[in-house]
């Protein structure tokens, strides 16, 4: 099943090495700089590779971008994760 999850890293650069090394099967949006962090949302085919795992952020729903349709279920997961 498809799975819409956020990420974000140090710098651009860190990005764009972890990504050509992981070539992931997935929709990739730049987001760019955030809160001094390089943001990128994935729309993953299946589920996400567990090294991306490292990498993932929870902002609140719905904030700067998200991939139509998928609202409901990153919002479900966001709230599932809250303590």
């Amino acid at each position: 099943m498809a799975t819409f999850r956020k990420y974000k890293w140090n710098t651009k650069a860190e990005f764009e090495a972890f990504y050509q090394l992981s070539q992931p099967e997935a929709t990739c949006v730049e987001l760019g700089d955030i809160d001094n962090t390089y943001c990128v949302d994935l729309l993953w085919t299946n589920e996400p590779n567990a090294d991306w795992e490292q990498f993932e952020t929870w902002p609140p729903p719905v904030g700067i971008h998200t991939f139509l349709g998928w609202d409901e279920q990153y919002t479900k997961e966001y709230n599932e994760r809250l303590p």
